[in-house]
């Protein structure tokens, strides 16, 4: 594998009786675990990074998967935190979304306060989480753009140390805390406590994350995605728009064209 592509390999959190549990308390009618886990992975998709689904409990690698996204991990136990927070600290770029560590493995809710068991991990207090009307959206902003959500909104209370990367910008929350980021060892932790409408914040996230560790990333257009196999490169078009695939200069085309067309391929070798 090129070396390009092993500095954005990425693990990716999965486990079924996760799914189950979000079902059961879904918590919003608009609430779909599968689209919430799928706005991650398209978004690594978009951005070329090779991904590698990982079960709970299993240990990683910072050295072979330099980044780690765990989307909703609703249950968990104490173990799964270490491991999460060893992978950081040996230099690993770790990545939680909404409603991580509400639950311990009996779905049962903590007796603690919410989602205390990883606040040390993301350097932040979750305050309280929010539910709007799908036609009446709040906004979050991050970097001067902003990007709305109804479904899932956190607040939170960054410790010392944490950066803010993105704050509600509507609502009686407006300027609190949704998306923080802290430093952990050689490694970092991003908590992106928002669920945007359009997924465009978590690719801004991700994108920011991925930037920050040094990883060369690709910018495409959603559901467009890039994979490598076996020496060559594969774009694939899954949109309803002609795009241009992601081919460098000197790249030799054995398939298709660097015009994708909707529904086309491109296959290339550098």
């Amino acid at each position: 594998m090129p070396a390009a592509l092993k500095a954005c390999k990425t693990a990716f959190y999965w486990e079924q009786d996760n799914l189950w549990s979000l079902g059961n308390q879904p918590h919003h009618s608009d609430w779909d675990s599968w689209a919430h886990h799928y706005t991650y992975y398209q978004n690594l998709k978009r951005l070329g990074a090779p991904v590698t689904f990982v079960s709970p409990g299993e240990a990683v690698d910072p050295e072979e998967y330099p980044f780690w996204v765990v989307p909703a991990a609703h249950m968990i136990d104490p173990s799964q935190v270490n491991i999460w927070e060893d992978y950081a600290r040996a230099g690993g770029q770790l990545i939680l979304s909404v409603r991580t560590g509400t639950k311990d493995h009996n779905s049962h809710i903590w007796e603690a306060l919410l989602q205390e068991p990883i606040w040390d991990l993301i350097g932040a207090r979750v305050e309280y989480y929010d539910h709007l009307p799908a036609k009446y959206p709040a906004q979050v902003s991050m970097d001067g753009e902003t990007y709305p959500w109804h479904i899932w909104g956190d607040v939170l209370t960054p410790m010392e140390g944490t950066t803010v990367l993105a704050s509600h910008d509507s609502e009686y929350y407006k300027g609190a805390p949704a998306v923080v980021s802290r430093d952990l060892g050689a490694g970092s932790v991003t908590y992106t406590g928002v669920w945007s409408d359009n997924w465009e914040l978590e690719y801004e996230v991700l994108r920011a994350v991925y930037g920050k560790a040094g990883a060369k990333i690709l910018n495409l257009p959603p559901y467009v995605f890039t994979e490598w196999r076996d020496g060559v490169y594969i774009a694939v078009n899954y949109s309803s728009k002609a795009v241009e695939a992601p081919v460098p200069d000197g790249a030799k085309v054995l398939l298709g064209g660097r015009q994708l067309e909707p529904g086309g391929v491109t296959v290339w070798v550098e």
